[in-house]
C-alpha cells in the first residue's frame, strides 16, 4: 500500500546538472505482504525502513530488515521484499544516478565492494533523516525546492558513499587515541536515536570498554 509512490522514469527530476532522480515513495506493507521480483534499473536505490520488520531479496539472498536500517540496491539487481507479520513493514526509498566524475566513481567502488548482498546494510540516522526529508520534498515541493532538492541529494550521495566507505577500527594504531575519540564521538553523532547502551561502542571499536571509557 503505497502512502505515496513518485515515479519519474519518463522525465527524470533534475537534482543538478549531474544528478537525477527517478523514483522515491513511501510504502506500507500488509502482514506477509511482498513487493513481487523485479530487475533493478540502471539506477542506485536506497530502502530506509521506517517501523516493522521484513526481508530483502537481492538475486534471491534474503536479508532481514528492521526499523533504522537502509539498504542499498544496484543497477540489474533482482529485487523482492517482503513483510513479517506484527508489525509490518514500512520503508522510503529513492533511486537515482550521477554522471558526477568523482561520485559516480565512489558510487561504482561500492557496487564492487558491496557485490554481497548480504553486506548492503547500514544503520545511520542522518543517512535516514536525508532520504525521508528527500522523499517528502519530491512529495510537497515546497518553496525553493530545486535548490533545496540538489542540497538535499548531494548529502544524500556523500552520506552513502561515506557509510559504506567502512573503516575498520582494527586497523587503528593503539597510541592513536585522538583518532579513536573522533571515531567514537562519530558513531554517537550518527547512532544518537538508535543506540540502546554505551558499552556498545566496545563491540564497534573492538576496543575493552573500561579503556574507551577512561580514554
Amino acid at each position: 500500500k503505497y502512502h505515496y509512490d513518485n515515479t519519474y522514469f519518463s522525465s527524470p527530476i533534475n537534482a543538478n546538472e549531474h544528478t537525477f532522480v527517478y523514483q522515491a515513495g513511501l510504502l506500507y506493507l500488509d502482514d506477509n505482504g511482498v513487493v513481487n521480483t523485479h530487475i533493478q534499473p540502471n539506477l542506485i536505490e536506497l530502502t530506509s525502513v521506517v517501523n516493522g520488520e521484513g526481508c530483502i531479496y537481492t538475486n534471491g539472498i534474503p536479508t532481514s530488515v528492521k526499523l533504522g536500517d537502509v539498504y542499498i540496491s544496484f543497477p540489474g539487481d533482482m529485487h523482492k521484499i517482503t513483510s513479517t507479520c506484527e508489525p509490518s513493514l514500512q520503508y522510503e526509498y529513492i533511486s537515482f544516478n550521477t554522471t558526477n566524475p568523482e561520485l559516480k566513481l565512489a558510487l561504482e567502488d561500492i557496487m564492487v565492494k558491496f557485490a554481497n548482498p548480504e553486506n548492503r546494510v547500514v544503520q545511520d540516522d542522518q543517512l535516514s533523516s536525508l532520504i525521508s526529508i528527500a522523499v517528502t520534498e519530491l512529495s510537497s515541493r515546497g518553496k525553493h525546492f530545486e535548490t533545496y532538492l540538489e542540497s538535499v541529494i548531494n548529502q544524500i550521495i556523500i552520506k552513502t558513499v561515506r557509510c559504506f566507505d567502512r573503516w575498520n577500527p582494527l586497523s587503528l594504531a593503539p597510541t592513536n587515541e585522538q583518532q579513536l575519540c573522533y571515531f567514537v564521538m562519530n558513531y554517537i553523532n550518527t547512532h544518537i536515536l538508535t543506540i540502546k547502551n554505551i558499552s556498545e561502542l566496545a563491540l564497534v571499536t573492538n576496543y575493552n570498554y573500561s579503556y574507551l571509557s577512561n580514554l
